[in-house]
């Protein structure tokens, strides 16, 4: 999920071509987005977040792999299972976990903790955040 944070991928990309061995494997989960505009209910989550994101559709991200020289580049959409995960997980933080949550980060984090995640599901849930795998080989 680093590259999720990193602006400029193609100069990542082309450095991780470069020192991997030839016939060496980059692969990486990422959380990716639509290729609609964002939205507000994306760009609440991101501020609950305090991260930059610099997402990519999954389409995007495998042409920017095989741009840096990758090839038998495959991506797989695993939004699917991520969205129920996170739903999930959120029931938990918000049941059973809550009062360990609290115990271990105070009140109020925990509180902020529960939004995030909430707002994260609904993001999910719209199709806006999703997840995908990219993978591609250096040829040799």
């Amino acid at each position: 999920g680093a590259l999720t944070q990193t602006g400029d991928k193609s100069s990542l990309l082309n450095e991780a071509y470069r020192v991997l061995r030839p016939g060496g494997h980059m692969t990486c989960y990422e959380w990716m987005k639509s290729d609609a505009e964002l939205s507000d209910d994306m760009r609440y989550w991101f501020r609950l977040e305090g991260l930059t994101y610099e997402m990519e559709t999954l389409e995007q991200f495998g042409r920017l792999f095989e741009i840096a020289g990758f090839v038998n580049v495959r991506t797989s959409d695993a939004s699917d299972w991520y969205r129920k995960e996170a739903r999930r997980e959120y029931e938990i933080i918000k049941g059973s976990l809550y009062d360990k949550v609290v115990e271990h980060l105070g009140a109020d984090a925990a509180e902020h903790f529960v939004e995030d995640w909430r707002a994260m599901v609904v993001v999910c849930d719209s199709g806006e955040m999703r997840q995908g795998y990219c993978r591609g080989r250096r040829p040799g």
